[in-house]
């Protein structure tokens, strides 16, 4: 029963966050907001009696990951005295991110909450609650509520590059360039090491690829070993990459480029770079370039530094690769 308590209590409670969440204020009626005001005030104090009058009568309350319900405002204060006989102190916290009107009387909220209980990690929630106002007064009348979805770890995020491990050269051209893929940080990052050589002179290069929770994109770092360095932001469409890069000069200079990236099939990899400038004057865009996987073609200095592809050369010439 303890469980139901951290859950049913969250629903209404987590709109103590109401005044900084960001909902229109037309769309929050300000009975509605009094309502949360009692609601929090009433546990608070560890009065039952009370929270439960802020229950229709027939209420309910489901958890839908487990599909347990309960019904009935008898059945929320017995709940809650329960709860508070062995948990003083507990205190709530949340945020209500959505909020709607759904007809005359019925409000629909939604949010974030979190039930602290003294010596234990609060209990996180996301849930919907539908408030009805009976004889002027604002209800709970039905409240569902589950656990948060967990976190995707960084090397889950990055699974679905997990094709482009091994080793790649690039087809045709004047300029050779291999390039190996491997896992680093256990899958966390993933690790691109290049190798350019043009009329002998060769350049080599490292690029990180990791997943950045606060921008909730992919990321990528760039270095190269004429010392030009940068970044990159990715975003995916169907089979396609697309980076938005940057890249600092040797020279000091500033040069950025978008880059897209196709599968043409499991084995080959088509790279475009198109917008490239350099100092913020324009420069050419440079043909559509093919990446065919080989078996064992990286180079020794490729394989020994951990490299990156094709699009580094034009990392260094005009943005990140």
């Amino acid at each position: 029963m303890r469980r139901f308590f951290l859950r049913c209590s969250l629903a209404a409670v987590a709109a103590a966050a109401l005044s900084t969440a960001v909902i229109n204020a037309a769309e929050i009626n300000p009975d509605v907001d009094q309502f949360f005001k009692d609601y929090i005030a009433a546990f608070a104090a560890g009065d039952a009696e009370k929270l439960a009058g802020l229950w229709t009568t027939d209420a309910a309350w489901t958890n839908t990951n487990s599909g347990e319900r309960s019904t009935g405002r008898d059945a929320v204060q017995a709940d809650f005295a329960a709860f508070f006989a062995e948990n003083p102190g507990a205190r709530l916290t949340g945020d209500v991110q959505h909020a709607k009107q759904l007809a005359e009387g019925v409000m629909c909220i939604e949010g974030t909450a979190a039930v602290a209980v003294p010596g234990q990690p609060p209990a996180p929630s996301i849930f919907s609650a539908v408030l009805v106002q009976q004889d002027g007064k604002w209800l709970l009348a039905d409240v569902r509520e589950s656990a948060p979805p967990a976190a995707e770890s960084p090397a889950e995020r990055l699974k679905s590059l997990e094709p482009l491990i091994g080793n790649w050269q690039d087809e045709g051209g004047d300029v050779q360039v291999n390039t190996s893929f491997r896992w680093a940080a256990d899958g966390a990052f993933l690790v691109r090491t290049y190798e350019v050589t043009r009329d002998d002179a060769t350049l080599r290069g490292t690029q990180v690829i990791g997943w950045d929770p606060r921008e909730n994109r992919l990321r990528s770092w760039n270095f190269v070993s004429d010392g030009s360095f940068g970044q990159g932001h990715w975003s995916q469409s169907g089979d396609e990459w697309v980076g938005q890069l940057s890249q600092t000069l040797v020279d000091g200079g500033a040069a950025s480029a978008t880059q897209v990236i196709r599968w043409v099939d499991d084995d080959t990899l088509e790279v475009e770079t198109v917008g490239r400038q350099v100092d913020g004057e324009p420069q050419p865009s440079t043909p559509p370039v093919r990446m065919v996987r080989v078996e064992g073609a990286a180079t020794d200095a490729a394989s020994d530094a951990g490299q990156q592809t094709t699009t580094d050369a034009a990392a260094a010439a005009g943005g990140e690769q």
